[in-house]
């Protein structure tokens, strides 16, 4: 697997759709790539944010009411949506589910309306579950979707039991406009079930 070494401050910078409590945002800064943007729609969860992220704020809002002349330009989008309806735990009615799954379209219709703005990489992370729902067509469609924006699109598992004490797979759908050729190599990130998904 290829990888591209970013240290310190790259002079990237990110939007963080979903952002929760801002998890995504402490890797991104690791890897030093800056957040100029966050949005969630929970309020506990902006309380928590700017807890943490004191010089930040947080945009609380519905991702449907959002526009995407609103938003900055940035290198990154960075979406976790919403999982209740692709999680096993969950009720399985897809990405066209109730409104939370569905905002993974409001996130593409913001990327859509950027134009030429559009970040140079997407990154949607989610549930493992995402790529069997609905005998697979809910990965078929986000990765479609994605294409139709410009992007080409890779996918990886990983597993939080790698860093800490607790099995929380995800699957990290990962689009750049420019993408690097990587070759063929195979990595332990992508599963064997991942090609039958194309």
């Amino acid at each position: 697997m290829n990888v591209i070494p970013i240290k310190g401050d790259s002079g990237w910078t990110a939007l963080e759709f979903f952002a929760g409590i801002g998890l995504a945002r402490a890797g991104m800064e690791q890897a030093g790539i800056q957040t100029v943007w966050s949005n969630d729609y929970d309020l506990n969860k902006k309380s928590m944010y700017e807890g943490h992220w004191k010089s930040h704020e947080l945009l609380l809002a519905d991702i449907h009411t959002l526009k995407s002349e609103d938003l900055p330009a940035a290198d990154v989008a960075w979406a976790s949506s919403p999982c209740t309806d692709l999680s096993l735990a969950g009720k399985r009615v897809g990405l066209r589910g109730s409104r939370e799954s569905s905002a993974f379209f409001g996130f593409t219709d913001l990327l859509a309306g950027m134009n030429e703005r559009r970040p140079e990489v997407i990154v949607l992370e989610n549930v493992t579950g995402l790529a069997s729902s609905h005998n697979r067509e809910d990965l078929r469609a986000a990765v479609k979707e994605f294409n139709t924006l410009g992007y080409a699109v890779d996918a990886i598992t990983l597993d939080a039991r790698r860093f800490v004490p607790q099995s929380r797979p995800r699957l990290f759908l990962i689009g750049a406009k420019n993408p690097i050729d990587g070759g063929e190599q195979d990595t332990c990130l992508r599963p064997d079930w991942l090609l039958m998904v194309t």
